[in-house]
């Protein structure tokens, strides 16, 4: 089938330049592909020959590959790290490890993982805390737009080519109001973060927080620099540029958390590129931005890039070169697709600003209180301690800490984890019966799941109807409100793009999850109604 021909592109086209710029690093390659714009999808990657599975489309040196430690080095790095005490957050809660000043293993509250959050509070020695990735953000900023400066330097081509606007729900503003509002009541006052809205709201507030103790780190720099009659350098610049703004400050974490692979990326031999969800490694170590590789679009099913590190054996970890290779035959003109990951909707929207429709990969978060089950009767108090410290007995065992709820992630695959109902039947215990405490578990496991699903549905009488029926429209939309990609071997996803559709897609995904829960717990009810009979 002929293809049409692209407009040809002008010289001084960011595209041509980051091709031309990998290309001019040792190591660095590009075969036969080009860089497009797709109405629906943005900038993605095309075949211009027809290529055979094993073909290598590009290699990508590490002198190309943007990390935190990259960022660390640079001028604004360094004045940053004088500055602040700089912390890498992780994704685990217990866990920051001071970087700057030779600290060692420590611990903080790092709150929202997706955004790397750590706590605000200054440390013993007066200096804001500042995370790694955050340094990161600021080392694009001043690379977006001091690019004639000694900062601009190194990334400024792949810089020069990511998208100006981002889609994600931090872009959003009456648009919030399509997702499932937050629960409230006094019984839901200990899970914030557990639902989308406040998971977003807790990242919002510590992506302000940051850029404040950056922009104020820069701005005492300079005051300094000026005091002592010395160059103040890339901070100074990016101050009197009044680029460093809390809106740019956001388009950073945007570019980060919608184009992050693993680090593991980096490792000899490694055979995926995929990413997803913001991108972290299992150690919860900030993911890596990797020129062209990061430019692909993303289907679950059927991709087409196979990734592989290689290294030298004479180089230090981390050194060498990525290369992309197809993993199956392609036509020009076929849009080339890389995999970020198997990711629920919460995650996908939040990162990268899209949904899947149907995703077989949801997860919905399930809140489950000790407190709410316990007896507001002064003569139970004794009986009430024995059950919180059971809880938090549970939960260390589980690897957590000393806590009085727990979130449990559902999915199709299960639905009805088991842990969440020994949980449960921890806080409804104490009856001495086994059969009397399981249905006391079951039965607040159904009350949670029931309050799950008004969240979901939202208010109305017929909102389950009107959801299925509003569903059943958007998907069949052919105005980009839904896309169809058909990765290799022909496996065609649909995915939700605009706010509206997004949000439907979100809430459907959801429902399912939690059906195919509460029918798990009905089948239970079922099973447990057979042994009692049988046994009377």
């Amino acid at each position: 089938m002929a293809t049409k021909r692209p407009k040809k592109k002008s010289k001084s086209d960011p595209a041509l330049a980051l091709l031309d710029w990998v290309r001019s690093i040792e190591g660095g390659s590009v075969g036969q592909v080009e860089v497009r714009s797709d109405p629906s999808l943005g900038r993605g990657l095309w075949a211009t020959a027809d290529m055979a599975a094993g073909d290598c489309l590009f290699e990508v040196p590490s002198a190309c590959v943007l990390t935190t430690d990259v960022a660390l080095r640079s001028p604004i790095g360094r004045q940053l790290a004088a500055a602040c005490r700089i912390v890498r957050a992780t994704s685990d809660s217990s866990a920051v490890r001071v970087i700057a000043e030779g600290g060692g293993e420590g611990e903080g509250a790092a709150g929202a993982g997706a955004a790397g959050a750590v706590s605000g509070c200054d440390d013993d020695d007066g200096k804001p805390e500042l995370t790694e990735r955050s340094v990161l953000y600021a080392y694009l900023l001043a690379t977006k737009h001091c690019a004639g400066r000694a900062a601009g330097g190194a990334h400024a081509p792949y810089v020069r080519c990511l998208p100006r606007l981002f889609s994600t729900p931090f872009s959003w503003r009456d648009e919030l109001a399509l997702l499932p509002d937050p629960m409230s009541g006094p019984e839901h006052d200990d899970h914030e973060g557990v639902d989308l809205v406040s998971e977003l709201g807790a990242i919002g507030r510590h992506l302000q927080a940051q850029y404040q103790t950056a922009r104020a780190a820069l701005a005492a720099a300079a005051a300094a620099a000026a005091a002592g009659g010395t160059e103040s350098g890339d901070g100074l610049a990016l101050l009197r540029s009044g680029k460093l703004s809390a809106r740019e400050w956001l388009w950073a974490h945007q570019a980060y958390s919608s184009r992050c692979f693993p680090r593991a990326c980096l490792a000899h031999g490694s055979s995926d590129g995929s990413g997803g969800g913001g991108g972290e490694d299992e150690e919860g170590e900030d993911g890596i931005l990797v020129p062209l590789l990061d430019i692909c679009n993303s289907v679950e099913e059927g991709n087409h890039i196979s990734w592989q590190w290689e290294q030298p054996e004479e180089q230090r970890p981390g050194r060498g070169r990525g290369r992309a290779t197809l993993g199956c035959a392609v036509r020009a003109g076929e849009q080339l697709f890389l995999r970020y990951g198997r990711v629920g909707n919460s995650a996908l929207l939040a990162c990268y600003g899209y949904c899947r429709w149907d995703n077989p990969s949801e997860k919905v978060a399930l809140w489950l209180s000790a407190l709410r089950r316990l007896s507001r009767n002064e003569a139970c108090a004794e009986s009430n301690a024995r059950t919180l410290r059971a809880f938090q007995d549970f939960a260390r065992r589980g690897g957590g800490e000393e806590v009085c709820g727990l979130k449990f992630e559902l999915t199709l695959a299960d639905p009805l984890p088991t842990r969440l109902l020994d949980a449960a039947r921890i806080c409804c215990g104490g009856s001495g019966s086994e059969a009397v405490d399981d249905a006391a578990a079951c039965g607040y496991v159904r009350e949670l799941l029931r309050e799950a699903r008004a969240q979901v549905l939202g208010a109305g009488e017929n909102a389950e109807e009107e959801l299925a029926a509003a569903v059943v429209e958007w998907r069949a939309r052919d105005d980009g409100s839904t896309v169809r990609l058909a990765g290799g071997g022909g496996a065609v996803t649909s995915y939700a793009c605009s706010a509206e559709a997004c949000a439907l897609a979100f809430r459907h995904s959801q429902l399912v999850v939690l059906s195919a829960a509460q029918e798990a717990l009905a089948a239970k009810d079922d099973e447990r109604g057979k042994i009692t009979r049988a046994s009377s």
